[in-house]
């Protein structure tokens, strides 16, 4: 973390998976709150820090499905966002879900969806106060209305599909099959092009 006093690092924050951090939002109401998401084997959790206090490991983490395990990993940007009021957290996947969060209702208090304390020291944990299939595709942003209550999705993603392989009868002649061979290794030349499965946006309201 940066001032625009000086052009060294003022603060380290640490704790955090070892992979890309894609993007950094703080809490529009608690601008002590940071919250980071990150690529790969981490995209599926959002974590914050409290900047006046530690550090060194991660305040909460949010986990974007309740399908533990089962989410493909990629290194796709997954934009997420914080309402105006600082209580709700939205993100998407790549399985086309959209989690909302609830946070920190007051200064000392903590998600009323957080897993209950227990004795070992860490972050917590917290799980989605709403989850729900949005898209075909993955949900590459979502951002909340600053004045309504409705949330925007976007969706879309590149797939390459395989080039299919022409079928070669047994009783094709010699020209034939040397034919039917030279077309097929023209198509494996060429570049595959992506597809995309949904890509869309969407407006969800929460009233």
């Amino acid at each position: 973390m940066f001032s625009d006093a000086a052009p060294d690092p003022i603060l380290f924050l640490d704790g955090g998976p070892g992979a890309g951090v894609t993007q950094l939002q703080y809490n529009p109401l608690r601008p002590h709150i940071l919250y980071a998401s990150y690529r790969g084997s981490a995209s599926d959790c959002i974590y914050s820090w409290d900047v006046r206090s530690n550090v060194d490991e991660p305040l909460e983490i949010f986990k974007k499905s309740s399908t533990i395990g089962s989410e493909p990993r990629s290194n796709q940007k997954i934009r997420f966002d914080v309402d105006i009021t600082g209580r709700y957290l939205s993100v998407g996947d790549h399985m086309g879900f959209i989690s909302v969060f609830e946070l920190e209702s007051g200064e000392g208090g903590i998600s009323s969806n957080a897993v209950p304390e227990t004795d070992a020291p860490g972050p917590k944990m917290h799980t989605a106060k709403l989850h729900f299939k949005a898209h075909s595709d993955s949900v590459g942003s979502v951002a909340f209305h600053p004045l309504k209550p409705s949330l925007l999705s976007a969706s879309g993603s590149r797939h390459f599909t395989e080039i299919g392989q022409s079928d070669s009868s047994g009783t094709e002649s010699d020209e034939e099959s040397a034919l039917s061979r030279a077309k097929q290794a023209q198509r494996s030349t060429k570049r595959p092009q992506p597809v995309t499965f949904d890509s869309t946006i969407k407006m969800w309201d929460f009233k």
